[in-house]
């Protein structure tokens, strides 16, 4: 995979422990169709299980969020949704980008969240274990 063709626009931006930190900022910020447009320049992501989704419904029953994004179409291209009282983010993972699983990149959006998606990591890993599976590198 060429990752030019990937990134709009990379961001350099110094953290806290004077290294640096590579941000994706997408050209849209329609997360939708910016994860459409990469899958058609062949970028695959993570794949999470329906069960996440299913589950996501009961949740946000009792919760204060509205999602303003159809669960469905976030369903089908697989859009994680973590959120507490005050707004939500939308992320999704591409899949790994080598044999080892430590290279990948995050498309984020946020809607009054300052959260960083602690309530998708059990969902991350297992989808990373997922493909670590089907790979047969588990």
């Amino acid at each position: 995979m060429d990752i030019t063709k990937l990134l709009n626009t990379i961001t350099t931006i110094p953290n806290k422990k004077e290294t640096l930190l590579h941000e994706l900022r997408p050209s849209t910020h329609v997360p939708e169709q910016k994860v459409k447009n990469l899958k058609e320049r062949g970028t695959e992501f993570l794949q999470v299980p329906d069960s996440y989704y299913e589950l996501l419904r009961e949740r946000l029953k009792e919760s204060k969020v509205q999602v303003a994004e159809s669960l469905d179409t976030l369903q089908e291209l697989k859009i994680l949704i973590d959120y507490d009282d005050d707004g939500y983010l939308l992320q999704i993972f591409t899949k790994n980008m080598q044999d080892r699983p430590t290279l990948f990149l995050e498309v984020i959006q946020r809607r009054n969240h300052n959260g960083f998606g602690a309530g998708n990591f059990k969902s991350l890993f297992e989808a990373i274990e997922l493909e670590q599976a089907k790979r047969g590198n588990l």
